[in-house]
């Protein structure tokens, strides 16, 4: 448990990271998507920066992304109900109250690998014609 000065206990999972995975590649793993793109990119990538143990609050994403805090927390919304990362806490809200963020690495390799897929595909067929 980690306890801040002036607040009250929060409670954060310790998060272990996938075998082979670090920050910076899963943050050149989100870079290469396609489907993801604008400031929901912007604001997993720099969740991916801080892997495996994401704890920001939503002005610190806000500033490494460079988008406005609301803007960057639809984008929180939006990347949460696409399954790409899921928020672990009490969702109290306010400015001094950060959430901790886990991010789905599996779903982002699936995504990649079908990227690949579809890229191979389009080759062999431009290639038959």
């Amino acid at each position: 448990m980690i306890i801040r000065p002036g607040s009250k206990r929060v409670r954060r999972v310790n998060i272990n990271r996938e075998d082979g995975m670090n920050s910076y590649k899963l943050s050149k793993m989100v870079a290469t998507l396609r489907r993801i793109k604008g400031i929901a990119k912007a604001v997993l990538r720099a969740l991916a920066d801080r892997y495996p143990n994401i704890w920001p609050s939503v002005k610190s994403i806000a500033a490494e992304a460079g988008f406005s805090p609301t803007a960057t927390r639809v984008r929180l919304r939006l990347l949460e109900g696409e399954g790409y990362i899921s928020s672990l806490g009490d969702k109290r809200g306010g400015t001094k109250n950060t959430e901790q963020y886990v991010i789905n690495v599996p779903l982002i390799r699936e995504k990649l690998e079908a990227q690949r897929v579809a890229k191979v595909g389009k080759r062999e067929l431009n290639a038959t014609r």
